[in-house]
Parts: structure tokens; C-alpha cells; sequence
């Protein structure tokens, strides 16, 4: 049911229009008059708010629903693509990385515990390799005069040094099928016998 001050508004816009003439100034005041009225009864108060909280309470569920939509959305999405994600890792074989297969040389190198200092710093045996390309470009002459000087330093003034770098030439040779001349330690021999000293 409308309050008397809603029907006193209802009644003097229906007046105006049903033919009762009032000055335009008049009437204005008299809606403003009615409204202000209205509006502060109980009833009006009451009114206004309910329709301001009903229309508050609306929007809020709509925001609501289309923030929890677009959220559920969201999270189906992410969670669709990590089970697609988990499903495609479980059915791929996996691939094991091949073995890396060392060359002779390279196990040979592995396996030698160099004796001079310098060629104990170099981790990577880099003192070996490029001893080894070297004598890799030396005919057997060549080869064989190369590991005569080194036998003598190894014998005499650079054990260590010279006992590294026969193990390499010593390596080469067999590879040109060179055997170490009678009479001589081998290069493994050396290493033997100076390791208490320089390891």
C-alpha cells in the first residue's frame, strides 16, 4: 500500500494534468514540496533505501556470478592444460641421453695422473691434446727423434714433465704400431717409479 505522502504526490501530478490549471512555478514547488516530504516519512526513507539495496543486492549477485564464471572458466582452462601437459610427459618415452663413447686416447688421458704441476692444473688435459695433435702431423722418423729427446729429459733433468709427455708419444707411436726401443723404461714404468715424488 502507498503511504498518505506518496498518494498527496500522486494526486497533485494527477490534478495537474486533469485539467486544474496551476501557475508552472506553482506546480514545481508543489512536486518538489511533495517529494521532499516523501522522501523524509518513514515510509519514503523506507522505500528508497529497499529499492536502492534491492537494486545493490542485483548488481553485486550479477558481478558476482560473471566474476566466479569467468574464474571457474579460468581454472578449468589451466587445469585442462596441466593434465594435457602431465598425460603427454607420461605416454613420451623418454630419451636417455646416449652414451659418450671415449676414444682411446681420451680413456687413456682419463685414466693418467700427470705428474708436472702445470699438467696437474689443466683439468681438461688440454697440455695432452695438444701434444697429441702435434705429434699426430709427424711421420715415424720425426716421431721416433721426438721420443728419444724426451726419454733423455725424463732420464736426467724433467722427470715429471718429460715423463707426461712420453706417455702421450709412447700412445702415438703404438698407434703407428712403433714399439718402445730394447733397453728403455716405459713410459708407464717412469710414472711408477717418480709418483711418490710428484704426486
Amino acid at each position: 500500500m502507498l503511504s498518505a505522502a506518496a498518494c498527496h504526490f500522486s494526486a497533485a501530478i494527477g490534478a495537474h494534468f486533469s485539467g486544474k490549471f496551476y501557475e508552472e512555478q506553482r506546480f514545481v514547488m508543489t512536486i518538489r514540496a511533495h517529494f521532499k516530504r516523501f522522501i523524509k516519512s518513514n515510509l519514503g526513507a523506507v522505500a528508497v533505501d529497499w529499492v536502492v539495496l534491492s537494486a545493490a543486492v542485483v548488481g553485486l549477485g550479477g558481478s558476482v556470478m560473471v566474476s566466479v564464471s569467468d574464474g571457474a572458466l579460468s581454472l578449468a582452462g589451466t587445469t585442462s592444460s596441466s593434465i594435457d601437459d602431465v598425460i603427454a610427459s607420461k605416454s613420451a618415452p623418454s630419451k636417455q641421453p646416449a652414451p659418450v663413447k671415449l676414444s682411446k686416447f681420451d680413456a687413456m688421458l682419463a685414466e693418467y695422473k700427470p705428474l708436472y704441476d702445470d699438467h696437474q692444473q689443466d683439468k681438461e688435459g688440454k697440455w695432452a691434446s695438444s701434444l697429441y695433435d702435434q705429434l699426430a702431423k709427424m711421420d715415424k722418423k720425426e716421431l721416433m727423434n721426438r721420443y728419444e729427446e724426451s726419454y733423455k729429459a725424463a732420464m736426467t733433468w724433467g722427470p715429471d714433465k718429460y715423463t707426461d709427455i712420453l706417455r702421450v708419444t709412447e700412445f702415438r707411436m703404438a698407434e703407428l704400431g712403433l714399439k718402445v726401443p730394447k733397453g728403455n723404461i716405459p713410459a708407464e714404468e717412469l710414472h711408477k717409479k717418480y709418483a711418490s715424488e710428484f704426486l
